[in-house]
């Protein structure tokens, strides 16, 4: 280890990343999260972000909202079966003539 040199612990280079993936410019947030977290360089808090993995927050809410996409699709799916399923069958007929009806009161069976 250099002279001069300070180690920083996991959580404040968790922080750090954390705190640049929030920022507006990723420079300015290098600067300013070293800034706050008395971290002697941005360049230092650069290296911890290029480190982590691309997986950030906004890949984890992507991800739930692709899981509850497929999951709404095979509800559709399925309310689509039920529903041919529970369909009457078409006779072909667009109206009523055609069918027979009988009067109130008398039997209707062949």
């Amino acid at each position: 280890m250099a002279a001069g040199s300070k180690r920083y612990s996991a959580e404040l280079k968790k922080d750090a990343v954390d705190m640049v993936a929030q920022g507006s410019t990723e420079w300015a947030a290098m600067g300013k999260t070293a800034d706050l977290l008395g971290v002697r360089s941005a360049k230092t808090v650069r290296l911890w972000v290029r480190k982590v993995p691309a997986a950030g927050p906004a890949d984890s809410v992507a991800s739930a909202e692709s899981e509850l996409v497929r999951k709404l699709k095979r509800a559709n799916g399925i309310l689509k079966a039920a529903s041919a399923f529970l369909r009457p069958k078409s006779t072909g007929h667009t109206d009523n003539r055609g069918l027979r009806r009988h009067p109130p009161g008398q039997p209707g069976g062949c």
